[in-house]
């Protein structure tokens, strides 16, 4: 009788615990759902408003794309021939002063060539480089000396104008942005019948300007005597910069 007792006594201390032990876990659990919950509320309880920012400004850099091409008889004559024209191109830039880290190859391309009855005859190279002017008062004269040092196998596929990431209308888009976003954020809390707390969560876009179509400058009519005779025209571009800012409502 003792032993059968002490098991019935033994059993119920079980259940016991059993109980305490979920009694505390759907305690705990229902503490995490009020937790989530005021999670989700303070997520929910900001404003997320996007702005926008465009300043004119004058490009400050420039860059070209130099090709050159030839056709020969044999694979390797090919890839020599454009080699070496390759190479004057680049001592044509580096003489204009333009460092290496300004340029780098683009592209390098060897195919057959075919006559007019459909005919291998030959291999067509080609390679480019893409170099960047950072003064462009004497950007024009140096293109066209670049491209008379590889004679009639050269030419131009491309130019381009950029501004520096450093500009000073670049600081003058994100502060024209940011205001924008902060007008914008201010009369939705108003009209939600609050007002404006700290700033949560900041995100930048930089919107490239639509480039300038390709131009094309054939070697063939490069002379050294007429390397003055390109001008160069920045013109004006426009840096957009939109904003993505979260605040908090208060």
């Amino acid at each position: 009788m003792v032993d059968v007792k002490r098991t019935r006594i033994v059993a119920i201390t079980v259940i016991a615990c059993v109980a305490v032990a979920a009694s505390v876990i759907f305690g705990t659990g229902g503490g995490g759902h009020q937790a989530r919950a005021d999670s989700a509320a303070a997520v929910a309880d900001t404003v997320s408003v996007q702005g926008t920012g465009t300043v004119q400004g004058v490009p400050d850099r420039m860059s070209a794309t130099f090709g050159v091409q030839v056709t020969r008889a044999g694979v390797q004559d090919a890839l020599d021939a454009v080699a070496r024209n390759a190479q004057r191109v680049v001592s044509a830039l580096r003489h204009a002063g333009v460092s290496d880290r300004d340029m780098r190859t683009t592209d390098l391309a060897l195919s057959p060539h075919y006559d007019n009855r459909g005919g291998r005859d030959g291999y067509d190279a080609s390679e480019t480089v893409t170099a960047t002017f950072r003064d462009l008062s004497t950007a024009g004269r140096h293109i066209a000396a670049t491209v008379a040092s590889a004679g009639n196998t050269a030419t131009v596929n491309g130019l381009s104008f950029d501004l520096s990431t450093d500009t000073k209308p670049l600081t003058q888009a994100r502060s024209a942005a940011f205001a924008d976003a902060k007008a914008r954020a201010q009369q939705y809390a108003q009209l939600s019948g609050r007002s404006l707390g700290a700033v949560r969560h900041v995100t930048e876009t930089i919107l490239s300007p639509d480039s300038p179509q390709p131009q094309f400058y054939k070697g063939a009519t490069a002379a050294a005597g007429d390397a003055a005779a390109l001008p160069v025209q920045a013109g004006q571009q426009p840096i957009t910069v939109v904003v993505t800012v979260v605040w908090q409502l208060s």
